[in-house]
């Protein structure tokens, strides 16, 4: 990112932020005549862009003996117009915060479905739990079906990535189906739970397991084995409230991992 990305954030265009820094090469400031030479840009249109640095602080008129001369504010200035914005930001948040619990809430909703057809439909289901900000998240997970399913990148990605924002697994396994042994380079050195973030059972034999699901606020997430390749996720209340009583049902009856 470079200067011109950060300063069109404070409101102005990409070509009034290149206007903004050709304004930064002459300090003691520079005419319309010789802004258009340095930028090759029609002096009309170099008026609009210096009406736009102006109306957002971001440049100034100088009147000289030379005549009338344009001059780019001081980075000090710039930090505090971007001072101001996130203040602005907060006020809005915060009052964004309060109006919202006045909105009533929809006593009915409608169930809302997101379906991937392709080898990268484990990816786009790790990043909506990224997204997601929920710390806990419950896994049903067969080990032997997804492990073809699923490339070691993508998995050891989403980890460091989980890790890193705090969101924890508690995942169930199929019996005799666990990640021990399992030559990934995210698991070398033995991870405990608390460094991997993770809590583990697994399931009596008699209960097997074929697509692996993930529940996450109020979305549950299926991801299929690599003969079918495709994930879905489900955002629905319901759903999610009746999987996650099979779950906690399942994790009670489950034995404890301890790897």
């Amino acid at each position: 990112m470079n200067i011109t990305d950060l300063i069109v954030q404070l409101g102005i265009s990409t070509p009034q932020g290149e206007t903004f820094l050709a304004l930064r090469q002459f300090p003691e400031g520079v005419s319309i005549v010789d802004l258009s030479k340095k930028m090759a840009v029609a002096r009309p249109t170099l008026y609009g862009h210096l009406g736009a640095l102006i109306d957002h602080g971001l440049a100034s008129p100088i009147v000289t003996r030379h005549g009338k001369l344009f001059i780019a504010e001081s980075t000090d200035r710039i930090q505090e117009l971007f001072d101001e914005r996130i203040q602005q930001l907060v006020e809005s948040k915060n009052s964004f915060a309060s109006l919202a619990k006045k909105i009533p809430k929809i006593e009915y909703y409608k169930p809302r479905f997101s379906v991937f057809e392709s080898t990268e439909s484990a990816e786009r289901i790790f990043r909506d739990i990224l997204r997601s900000r929920e710390k806990e998240t419950y896994w049903l997970w067969p080990v032997e079906e997804m492990i073809g399913a699923i490339p070691e990148s993508v998995l050891a990605a989403f980890h460091k990535e989980r890790i890193a924002r705090g969101i924890w697994l508690n995942v169930l396994w199929p019996h005799g189906q666990t990640e021990q042994g399992r030559d990934y380079s995210f698991l070398k050195g033995t991870p405990t739970q608390k460094t991997f973030l993770r809590r583990a059972r697994t399931l009596p034999k008699d209960l097997q397991q074929h697509i692996g699901y993930g529940i996450y606020g109020n979305r549950v997430a299926f991801l299929s084995a690599r003969r079918e390749h495709y994930g879905l996720i489900v955002e629905s209340a319901e759903l999610h409230q009746t999987l996650k009583s099979q779950f906690d049902y399942f994790w009670k009856i489950g034995k404890p991992y301890t790897s």
